[in-house]
């Protein structure tokens, strides 16, 4: 054990000569407390200056000395044994960018098109078993709603109250919305990932097309779950009404397939047409899992009991030392 031992952290020595010139100046204003002895009359002397007797203000400096070097020892993370963990752990990176647009409450598919894609979405996220999830929700915009995170819970919960009326524009302008997600998986520093979009149109194919394009190229593949019907519905509005062209005709809004179909092979990915089971959802799971690792990852899977050592930091067991001389030194009145 010994011919192991070392620090980790050797650099918070460095301040050792700081915490013994902080202790020299507590020393010299404790000190200076015996200077009042010639202005208090003998006889007060015992009653004014009780509470900073010399005992006291030694066994003080005594107790700040301690903690503080057990303080710095901790820091430096001692240790001396090595542990080992499975090398290879799954991080895929995963934005899902949900459409808000109007023609999501359209109900050709039952109970809507906007419901049936919270359906799915909840249902990936249970699927989800590693990695990272992000999510974006867009219309004639795109805005990030939940940075990359472990807690699919947390984004569970957005989900439900999400709607067209929460967004500020309307439109399915799906290059805004695979642009915000590449921005996600940068900057929790994925290299590669993925980006699943959720939608029933494209506003405006051409820019789709470009961005899904440029998102591959940056390691990013951009897959498409499609929510609706070839034949649409009208778009339901307040009162029972419906949206209407500026001529007056109903407006249909239906799923053109071959659009989405195009912007997910520009980015490398899947396409798929939402179903009333889960065989979509499942199909995105295994499309989207760890079969799309860099070689890195590859070469790691194929050795599945790998192990990496490292240095275990025996520094925070040393710091439960420090309670006891903490708690005196808060009743010291530090």
């Amino acid at each position: 054990m010994l011919a192991n031992f070392h620090f980790l952290y050797p650099l918070w020595f460095l301040l050792l000569p700081v915490l013994a010139l902080f202790l020299w100046w507590l020393k010299q204003l404790q000190g200076g407390a015996n200077s009042w002895d010639d202005f208090i009359d003998e006889n007060l002397r015992p009653y004014v200056l009780t509470a900073k007797s010399t005992a006291k203000n030694k066994y003080f400096l005594l107790s700040f000395a301690i903690a503080g070097f057990i303080a710095i020892v901790a820091l430096a993370g001692p240790s001396w044994e090595k542990r080992s963990v499975p090398a290879f752990q799954t991080q895929q990176g995963l934005v899902v960018a949900m459409d808000l647009s109007t023609s999501m409450i359209v109900n050709d598919i039952k109970p809507s098109r906007l419901v049936r894609s919270r359906f799915k979405l909840i249902d990936l996220l249970h699927l989800r078993k590693q990695g990272q999830t992000g999510l974006v929700v867009f219309a004639g915009d795109a805005f990030a709603v939940s940075p990359l995170t472990n807690d699919v819970n947390n984004i569970t919960e957005q989900v439900k109250y999400l709607g067209p009326g929460t967004m500020p524009s309307q439109g399915s302008r799906v290059d805004l919305a695979i642009n915000e997600a590449v921005k996600l998986l940068q900057q929790s520093d994925f290299k590669k990932g993925n980006i699943l979009l959720i939608t029933d149109g494209v506003s405006n194919l051409s820019n789709a097309i470009a961005s899904a394009k440029e998102a591959s190229k940056k390691g990013y593949s951009v897959s498409i779950l499609g929510v609706g019907t070839k034949q649409g519905a009208t778009i339901p509005l307040a009162g029972g009404r419906v949206l209407r062209d500026k001529q007056g005709n109903p407006v249909i809004a239906s799923l053109n397939e071959s659009e989405l179909r195009q912007v997910a092979s520009a980015g490398k990915g899947s396409y798929r047409l939402s179903s009333l089971g889960d065989e979509d959802v499942k199909y995105f799971t295994e499309q989207l899992s760890a079969k799309k690792t860099d070689k890195l990852h590859e070469k790691l899977l194929k050795n599945k009991n790998r192990q990496v050592e490292y240095w275990n930091n025996a520094g925070i067991w040393l710091s439960l030392l420090l309670i006891p001389f903490v708690l005196l030194l808060f009743r010291r009145g530090l």
